[in-house]
């Protein structure tokens, strides 16, 4: 009997190491590390309407995750950028899930800007004679941050809406509206100029 209890012994503790190394062995494989989000940005942050911004990140530890951004949807392994054309100013959700649970997330945010518009661009009065002199007048919508000016006559101060010409000779005048050193819109006005009356000169 006393042999029989210390083979089973021997076994029980056998089986028991085996049984707890196993048991490390799964643990060690089945241990998945949680993932993090390294960045996740766009490029440019700011746009007008109708251009476009890229979406960009950078995730670790992304076995048996699923990536999704809102707005797009899910992201197929391996992608790491998206890119987007908004209407308006939007802030987009990164988030990564294992087994149905949110483990990270971050956002990111486009601004969208309204391109500037020239509403009218007129000349007052739009025929005159050499010597004398016309207002060219402008309103423009979506102005904030552009840079305004008239051909021929150079940069026009910030708030600045008109602006006195007196040409030599007809001249067309091109009005226009530059952001980051863009031209997004512009028109053109003439000034007609007739010559000065000149009385005759008898001999």
């Amino acid at each position: 009997m006393k042999y029989f209890s210390t083979l089973q012994r021997s076994q029980c503790t056998r089986f028991f190491c085996i049984g707890f190394v196993g048991l490390l062995i799964l643990a060690g494989c089945s241990t998945l590390k949680p993932p993090q989000i390294a960045r996740f940005e766009a490029t440019p942050t700011t746009i007008q309407k109708g251009e476009s911004s890229t979406l960009q990140w950078s995730i670790e530890n992304t076995e048996q995750t699923r990536i999704s951004i809102s707005g797009i949807g899910a992201i197929a392994p391996g992608v790491q950028s998206s890119r987007i054309s908004p209407d308006e100013t939007t802030t987009y959700t990164l988030q990564v899930e294992r087994d149905g649970k949110m483990l990270a997330e971050r956002t990111a945010t486009v601004n969208v800007v309204q391109p500037p518009q020239i509403v009218e661009f007129e000349a007052q009065p739009a025929s005159i004679k050499q010597g004398e002199t016309s207002t060219l007048r402008w309103t423009v919508r979506n102005d904030k941050g552009v840079k305004i000016s008239i051909k021929g006559v150079g940069t026009i101060p910030e708030n600045s809406n008109s602006v006195r010409v007196t040409p030599d000779q007809t001249t067309s005048f091109t009005l226009q509206v530059e952001r980051d050193n863009k031209v997004i819109a512009e028109k053109s006005v003439s000034v007609t100029v007739a010559p000065a009356y000149k009385p005759p000169v008898y001999v």
